[in-house]
């Protein structure tokens, strides 16, 4: 996985159609097997769509680095394609995991709303099918209501980023994603981090 891109991308390919698949299999199986409404099968279903997502999460692939402008068309275009493709697959570690998936929630949502403010409009636009997922899975009826029971982590995760905005340069834009998609009342901790931080 770790050494060639297109073995990369067929990893991914998998494991996301895998992950997509599980859940509806287990809970069948669930209904028709166990009265409890749990089966064997179930811990390991969880266990590894939670150690999917932790690795997705942890891997220098996924990190958003400052775009260095000389670098090879083609490669950049790749970097972007696993990009969309860990998005995907992390929708589908949140779909397994369901109810199980809050404090994975709380690790996973900074660095997805990052991606959110891609200025690559594929990767803009897998991050919101992701956070859509995300609000599906939670029972929140659109993404403004979803941030506003988050935006507390988001906001003190982007106000210890920006002490060090040469290493965290795209933080300013998770605090633009947050105002352009947040309802009006989740805008007050937004404010606050304005006058701490006047120049973003």
């Amino acid at each position: 996985y770790q050494r060639r891109v297109r073995g990369r991308v067929q990893c991914l390919i998998i494991i996301s159609d895998l992950l997509w698949g599980a859940k509806g299999h287990v809970s069948a199986r669930a209904k028709s097997l166990c009265p409890t409404g749990r089966t064997n099968a179930e811990p390991l279903v969880l266990d590894t769509a939670e150690e999917v997502l932790h690795t997705l999460l942890d891997s220098p692939l996924f990190a958003d680095n400052v775009e260095v402008e000389d670098r090879p068309l083609r490669e950049i275009r790749q970097e972007k394609l696993l990009h969309c493709l860990m998005l995907y697959c992390m929708r589908g570690c949140f779909r397994v995991l369901g109810k199980y998936a809050q404090r994975d929630l709380i690790r996973a949502l900074y660095p997805i709303l990052n991606k959110l403010g891609s200025t690559n409009p594929l990767v803009s636009e897998a991050a919101f099918v992701t956070v859509q997922g995300l609000c599906s899975e939670f029972n929140h009826k659109n993404i403004g209501f979803f941030l506003k029971k988050n935006v507390d982590y988001v906001v003190n995760t982007a106000c210890l980023d920006l002490r060090y905005l040469d290493l965290y340069p795209n933080t300013p834009r998770v605090l633009e994603v947050l105002i352009q998609h947040s309802s009006k009342d989740s805008i007050v901790p937004l404010q606050a981090v304005s006058r701490r931080y006047p120049g973003v």
